[in-house]
């Protein structure tokens, strides 16, 4: 299952190409939730009206950056980390930062990945090499773009973007509301599919 954050700004004079993040406090959130099968490339949408539709897995996955064996930033590889920082008990890496020095026009100028052993055994992961390679887990990959080349002079008011992919542990409190929506996903999809049977 997948969910996703819907907002709708009720700030005045805000517009269609106004960014709207997460934290915001001027917009009424709701939710998205995307059930899947594996091993089925079509799903069904549960959406903020609370009505059910069909999607294709993939095309999901594509559009929002999850196809990890086909978006580069869950296998790019810059070589050595220009900085490692170490668990000073457990001795083994927590964080690697690279600056891209080839920096290609759809790269980042500079990758973050945070490694934690406390959810390993977690059935998910952004890349195994990585894991096995770090004796633990890759739970979180930021990226950071500038607006202007690499080349050019950095000042205080380069534009910066910075994009983050996070594993977390549920939380506990939530897996009864969960329990139910997938319960009404295994309903919904029996009935599409003695529907069609019927035909």
């Amino acid at each position: 299952m997948y969910k996703t954050t819907v907002i709708t700004s009720n700030a005045e004079g805000t517009s269609l190409n106004t960014d709207i993040y997460l934290d915001d406090t001027t917009g009424v959130k709701s939710y998205q939730y995307y059930f899947f099968k594996k091993g089925e490339n079509d799903g069904l949408m549960l959406s903020t009206s609370n009505k059910w539709k069909v999607f294709n897995h993939d095309d999901f996955l594509k559009f929002n950056g999850l196809n990890f064996n086909d978006y580069a930033f869950f296998k790019l590889d810059l070589g050595k980390p220009d900085k490692i920082e170490i668990n000073p008990k457990t001795k083994e890496i927590e964080i690697e930062k690279f600056e891209n020095k080839l920096k290609g026009e759809q790269e980042p100028d500079s990758l973050y990945r945070y490694y934690s052993k406390e959810i390993s055994d977690i059935n998910f992961s952004f890349n195994p090499e990585f894991d096995a390679k770090a004796h633990s887990k890759l739970y979180k990959i930021g990226v950071i773009h500038y607006s202007t080349p690499k080349s050019a002079i950095k000042s205080p008011d380069r534009q910066r973007r910075e994009t983050y992919w996070k594993i977390e542990r549920l939380n506990p409190k939530d897996s009864d509301a969960f329990l139910k929506l997938f319960d009404r996903f295994i309903v919904e999809k029996e009935r599409i599919n003695n529907t069609k049977s019927k035909k």
